[in-house]
């Protein structure tokens, strides 16, 4: 009777220590876009997860070494946007996913920096499969990014891309006629007000 008490014993200690034990299925696809004083994080879904946990700060340091690292936790979405941030300021972020066996490893680490966002954006077609996006310049920007799909909204994580634009007016084309694309413009990271056209 002991033995098997012993033997009942040590198995319900080991399924509580495996059920507390760390998930390593990080978040993947993670992309952060910012805002004036604001930034937008998004990431592909994780299988089994039920909510999900998001760190920032202002030093690509996170949990326990930093102690001015913040979060926004209980994310029921895979994207949740951070406010009250500094304009100008860097800030890094990472996402854990959190599952019964417990909360995930870090993300890996992306970066933005708030500051107003492109204004004005405008879509005039550009031939049979394209489009011309043009938008007020950002002061300071040293590049511009434009990303499309056609959902509705932009899923960032999963949108087709254009990156490094130093121009403020890019032409789009291979896209599918008859179809309707939503834009967003980025400048270095903030995103602009989303737009959207029916390709000729």
């Amino acid at each position: 009777m002991m033995r098997k008490s012993l033997f009942a014993l040590f198995l319900a200690l080991f399924i509580f220590a495996c059920g507390n034990t760390q998930s390593n299925t990080s978040p993947t696809g993670v992309l952060v876009t910012a805002g004036s004083g604001q930034a937008t994080v998004s990431w592909y879904p994780v299988a089994g997860a039920s909510s999900y946990n998001v760190y920032y700060n202002t030093v690509s340091t996170f949990g326990t070494a930093s102690t001015d690292t913040k979060s926004v936790t209980g994310i029921l979405t895979t994207s949740t946007t951070v406010l009250n941030l500094t304009d100008g300021v860097t800030y890094y972020f990472v996402v854990t996913s959190v599952t019964g066996s417990g909360e995930s490893i870090f993300s890996p680490i992306v970066s933005a920096i708030p500051s107003p966002v492109p204004t004005n954006v405008l879509i005039t077609p550009a031939g049979i499969g394209g489009v011309t996006l043009s938008w007020t310049a950002v002061s300071g920007a040293t590049y511009y990014s434009i990303y499309y799909g056609t959902s509705n909204p932009v899923v960032l994580a999963a949108s087709q891309n254009v990156q490094g634009i130093s121009a403020t007016s890019y032409t789009l084309t291979g896209l599918n006629s008859g179809t309707t694309y939503y834009f967003l413009v980025t400048a270095t990271s903030p995103p602009s007000a989303q737009v959207s056209t029916v390709v000729q």
